[in-house]
């Protein structure tokens, strides 16, 4: 299951562009202990060396540095966009942004397939319209009884996980 902390999950959040929306996004991982300040320049860093990869879907980017010193503990933050901003690709303009923080190169892997089931394109309209922090805390709360759902499901019928496995 996907755990995000009600505190690094924020609504309607004002940006004025890609990198303030970054670093809004990163500073509530900054605020709860799991990141030390510079990762969230290390986000930035990334995009402009390697371009707006990170805008995974339509109106989504998942931002995220090399798990590094300044992870202090694997985490994730979601913020939605006041207004939209873009970043230059083919799936703007970005309104959700979501932070991934990770220690090395394998802890995150289970959240990142529980991201994957909650953004799902039936998901996505529900999440780009939250409005407020509620909404937003709701949302992920709604998917993560889906994903515990999903698991008791797999756990009773195993074949069904592996079926549902060669689906992703």
């Amino acid at each position: 299951m996907l755990s995000i902390s009600k505190k690094c999950l924020k609504a309607n959040v004002e940006a004025h562009d890609w990198k303030d929306s970054i670093r809004k996004a990163g500073q509530l991982l900054f605020d709860v202990g799991s990141i030390r300040k510079d990762y969230i320049e290390s986000m930035i860093d990334i995009v402009e060396e390697l371009g707006p990869y990170i805008v995974i879907a339509p109106h989504i980017a998942l931002a995220h540095a090399k798990p590094c010193s300044n992870v202090i503990k694997d985490d994730i933050s979601m913020i939605t966009l006041k207004e939209p901003i873009n970043f230059n690709t083919e799936n703007d303009p970005v309104k959700v942004i979501i932070c991934l923080a990770a220690v090395d190169g394998n802890s995150h892997m289970s959240c990142l397939k529980d991201l994957a089931c909650m953004l799902k394109e039936e998901n996505c309209e529900k999440l780009i319209n939250c409005k407020t922090d509620d909404d937003l805390y709701r949302f992920v709360e709604q998917a993560n009884g889906r994903l515990l759902c999903a698991e008791k499901f797999h756990q009773a019928y195993p074949i069904s996980r592996a079926i549902s496995e060669e689906q992703l």
